[in-house]
């Protein structure tokens, strides 16, 4: 169960990085036809607009532009509300603006004896037995 959970993960961040390169290739062919008549003093503006737009638009589950959900069992859940249910169920002992960072990523939680203090997120490796924190908690 664990190697599926961690080829969903896997899954996931590929779709989402596939997505941000269809957006800003779509992105940059509009782009382009408003370059085309844009003068050279201009052309700085419009790379600063270009960037601005990119961030505007960019996909990130820690920012909350990403909803991942389920049309046929009707659920659905961001990856901050995610954290905010972790954080408040005690699941997690890590406040929600910071947890949010970590969960699409890849980390894991490391518990450090019987005590539930003791848990520390740590860098997951792609190699080993452990799950990432997205899997573990959102895809259980």
């Amino acid at each position: 169960m664990t190697l599926a959970m961690r080829a969903a993960h896997t899954s996931r961040q590929r779709f989402l990085s596939g997505s941000l390169s269809v957006a800003s290739v779509l992105e940059h062919r509009s782009d382009g036809e408003h370059h085309n008549n844009l003068s050279n003093g201009d052309t700085n503006l419009a790379q600063q607009d270009r960037q601005a737009l990119e961030e505007k638009w960019a996909f990130d589950p820690a920012k909350g532009n990403v909803v991942f959900a389920c049309a046929y069992y009707g659920w659905g859940f961001t990856v901050p509300s995610l954290a905010r249910t972790l954080f408040r169920k005690r699941r997690i002992k890590v406040k929600p603006p910071v947890l949010r960072q970590y969960l699409f990523g890849d980390y894991k939680t490391k518990r450090g004896g019987t005590d539930d203090e003791q848990t520390k997120i740590v860098v997951w490796k792609a190699g080993s037995s452990d799950v990432p924190l997205f899997a573990e908690y959102a895809l259980q």
